[in-house]
């Protein structure tokens, strides 16, 4: 698991620096609510939870 956490927060710190270099203001992404370990390792990014809906339309 530490391999795992090592390896996500090197890919959050270049997403942020990206996010950043490309005049980005603001990263969004989601993730179930039973994620709860990519959950807590959002917060220890100091992510913010907002709630919201996910529409789907099958045709």
């Amino acid at each position: 698991m530490f391999k795992r956490k090592v390896i996500s927060s090197q890919f959050m710190n270049t997403l942020k620096k990206f996010a950043r270099d490309t005049d980005c203001t603001q990263i969004q992404w989601q993730t179930p609510e039973e994620n709860e370990r990519a959950i807590n390792f959002y917060y220890k990014q100091k992510a913010m939870s907002k709630n919201k809906k996910r529409f789907f339309l099958s045709l």
